[in-house]
């Protein structure tokens, strides 16, 4: 019988409080409570804050719940006219470990879960940070404050608005330390599971983390910090292979879904590959010598900021790091930074984190900064002087002053968009320069100093944040007490219709009571959705980007597109009254029905062909939506027996069928059609690769006509049609997961059993 652990309690609370892991975890989870916290409370339990967090974040999350738990996985409704689901959530992390904890709890409870879920990542942060850095300083406690560093930096605080990135600041540390691990202690199995809980977590940081992955490797053998042999690069790329294999069931689906959106632009010109214009620049140095700046109107360069351009790190700012780096150049610590900032200064390296896509964004930053961290502990572990990293810093602050002084002045360009800001950023910039000065010329306990510094820093600054960002710590009582409970008001029964709002109601209602609906807030849509609403100007003329709306007076779309209820808010609508019919209020919400709206299958008696269809103006293609489809040359080929040309001015444009049903299933749909002829039956839902159809239980041709929407021919009488989807890559994408995931396995059962082998 084994002895028991007699040791006394308080000697055990002794031995765990001396445990780097414990006090990184605690102290960051305690952090996280102390500038979140107030902010639940303020709330009633319910952590609000502006744009992207009320509007996507919470209601995606309650979403993906509810569609999981009722099995919609493959297709969804309620994005746009629909969409992959795994493609349109991927990005907003649906196989996060974080998403399936919230799957332990009712979907209606996320609102009370997002502020817990999120002070979780941050303890997870620093957690992870602390288990990287620990490896590279002599004294641990620098690897405790280094996780602080790390988990509360200026890219953490400032992205809270987007609650989806920190699940992938959370796992980063945990990569780089597989890697050191299999080439350094030959562990094989963690980095392979490292890069599959990366991949599951975000599969477009993911990318960009390949990218830093390969960089970080070359700089380490290029420097000698890591021995080569193609015995060991065989390893990685195995094993990096076989996690990315074991996540492919996520990855094939999304890249396949990702390669068909718009947004992704790769239209380079030699100028734009190699510099930026001056403001970037300035983001990028204001960025590592001030404090972090806020999204939305609120920040100071640009009259709105969502690239993250975040470096700071809380108190120290960059000033250990560049002392470090002054110091000893050629370690791989350093050279990997200045690799870094090269990367970060070269637009077409930039872009390397993103596929090459033009469109600028700093959402890998948080990457250098776990290098910044390492480099910071490493100055403070060696005692290496910061006066260098001073000099430079306030070099750099000399140049920002210049350049915000030529915009100004020599090119007449507004640059200060909040000037308070900017002032409290200058004050906290100097009073932490003299702070950090004074303790480390006279402190004789630096770490309890610095350690103060940078938690009165990330308490202050983060509490900070919430009041840029809400102007108050309370609520916005509108938002919780009418967009989060408008499921239980709207309680939409019809699901087999789609539904749409005023110009004045809030984006995503549709998420919350889960009915399809066309206003709504996400980038991540079908690339056939993008084609359609291009081809109509809409929204509002323009090319659609990250939102879907109709302004109130358009008719001709919504008896298009089978909008068969209006609702506006919080009044009456004057349009909505001229055009439907009102059914009612509930609460705050005027209901209307569309009686022109048409049934899901549509039958047409002309067509007219995709060349004139693009000559006409955008109002006259939406006129003509409803009068005929729209068919390329094939097609008009091909099915000109059963239909005319269009000509305007005639009766007659649709073919009258005397049965017509239709319903939303999971991953498709059914619709049973009778008509007194051979005919072509449209559905204005987007066409993909992923389709198909049976008619009468014979499979059927899908046509892609009007630009994006998809179309079947019929026969003369009863027909019973039926749509399955499956996200293109999938099945591909799970057959390799499950190989992968076999190969892993029965790797460790062999080493298991067989010691011996594994050592030779």
């Amino acid at each position: 019988m084994p002895k028991k652990d007699k040791k006394p309690f308080k000697e055990k609370i002794m031995l765990l409080s001396k445990n780097g892991y414990f006090i990184s975890f605690m102290l960051s989870l305690l952090l996280g409570i102390l500038i979140i916290g107030p902010s639940i409370i303020a709330g009633d339990g319910i952590l609000t804050l502006i744009a992207d967090f009320n509007f996507q974040q919470i209601p995606f999350n309650e979403y993906i719940n509810t569609a999981i738990k009722n099995g919609e996985i493959l297709w969804t409704w309620v994005n746009d006219l629909g969409s992959n689901f795994i493609g349109t959530f991927s990005f907003y992390n649906l196989t996060s470990p974080f998403v399936l904890l919230g799957l332990l709890f009712p979907a209606q409870w996320f609102p009370y879960l997002i502020g817990p879920i999120f002070i979780l990542k941050y303890a997870l942060a620093g957690l992870f940070a602390y288990l990287y850095l620990q490896q590279y300083v002599k004294n641990k406690k620098w690897a405790i404050l280094g996780s602080v560093l790390y988990a509360f930096s200026g890219f953490q605080l400032t992205n809270m608005l987007f609650y989806h990135f920190h699940d992938v600041v959370v796992f980063f540390p945990l990569l780089l330390y597989s890697l050191d691990k299999l080439v350094l202690k030959n562990k094989k199995t963690l980095f392979c599971i490292s890069v599959a809980l990366a991949l599951f977590t975000n599969y477009y940081f993911f990318i960009g983390e390949v990218v830093f992955l390969i960089i970080y490797y070359l700089v380490r053998v290029l420097t000698k910090s890591y021995p080569f042999s193609f015995r060991s690069l065989g390893k990685i790329i195995f094993n990096g292979c076989l996690g990315v294999g074991i996540g492919a069931i996520i990855l094939l689906p999304s890249i396949f879904f990702v390669l068909d959106n718009p947004r992704v632009e790769n239209a380079w010109t030699i100028k734009s590959m190699f510099s930026y214009d001056i403001n970037t620049y300035l983001e990028i140095v204001r960025a590592l010598i001030l404090p972090s700046d806020t999204m939305s109107t609120h920040s100071i360069l640009s009259s709105t900021n969502y690239k993250s351009i975040e470096l700071f790190l809380p108190f120290v700012g960059a000033i250990l790091t560049l002392s470090y780096v002054f110091k000893n150049k050629k370690n791989w610590y350093s050279v990997l930074f200045i690799v870094c900032l090269l990367f970060m200064l070269v637009p077409i390296l930039n872009s390397s984190f993103f596929a090459f896509t033009n469109t600028y964004y700093a959402r890998w930053f948080y990457m250098p900064i776990l290098i910044m961290c390492l480099l910071s502990i490493k100055c403070l572990d060696e005692n290496v002087s910061i006066k260098p990293g001073v000099i430079i810093t306030l070099i750099l602050f000399g140049l920002l002053g210049l350049g915000l002084c030529y915009i100004y002045f020599i090119l007449d360009i507004k640059i200060l968009y909040n000037k308070e800001a900017f002032l409290v950023y200058l004050i906290t910039f100097a009073t932490c320069l003299i702070i950090l000065c004074l303790i480390m010329k006279f402190a004789k306990n630096k770490f309890l100093w610095l350690m103060l510094g940078i938690i009165i820093y990330v308490i202050l600054r983060g509490n900070y944040f919430f009041y840029q960002s809400k102007g108050t710590f309370t609520n916005d009582n509108n938002y919780v007490n009418k967009f989060l409970t408008a499921n239980e008001t709207l309680n939409f029964k019809n699901q087999d219709a789609r539904y749409d709002f005023a110009s004045g109601c809030y984006f995503n209602l549709s998420y919350l009571g889960n009915f399809p609906s066309v206003r709504v807030f996400n980038g991540n849509i079908n690339g056939s959705n993008f084609e359609f609403w291009q081809s109509v100007g809409i929204p509002d003329g323009s090319l659609r980007s990250i939102s879907t709306y109709l302004l109130d007076e358009e008719k001709e779309l919504r008896n298009f597109l089978s909008i068969k209820y209006v609702i506006s808010c919080d009044q009456r609508n004057k349009v909505f009254d001229e055009n439907y019919e009102f059914l009612g209020k509930r609460k705050s919400y005027y209901i209307y029905e569309n009686k022109n709206s048409k049934n899901m299958g549509i039958s047409y008696n002309y067509y007219l062909n995709t060349k004139d269809f693009e000559k006409l103006d955008y109002a006259q293609r939406r006129k003509v939506l409803n009068k005929a489809i729209i068919l390329n040359d094939t097609q008009i080929k091909k099915y000109q027996s059963l239909l005319k040309e269009y000509q305007p001015n005639k009766d007659n444009y649709l073919n009258k069928l005397s049965v017509n049903q239709f319903t939303f299933e999971n991953g498709g749909f059914t619709s049973r059609i009778k008509t007194n002829k051979d005919t072509l039956i449209l559905y204005t839902i987007p066409y993909e690769h992923g389709w198909t159809a049976n008619v009468n239980n014979e499979k059927a041709n899908i046509e892609k006509v009007d630009s994006g929407l998809m179309a079947i021919k019929v026969n003369k009488g009863t027909n019973y049609i039926e749509f399955k989807y499956t996200p293109p890559g999938l099945k591909a994408g799970l057959v390799l997961s499950i190989l992968s995931l076999f190969i892993l396995i029965a790797r460790v059962i062999y080493y298991k059993i067989s010691p011996q082998k594994l050592s030779k």
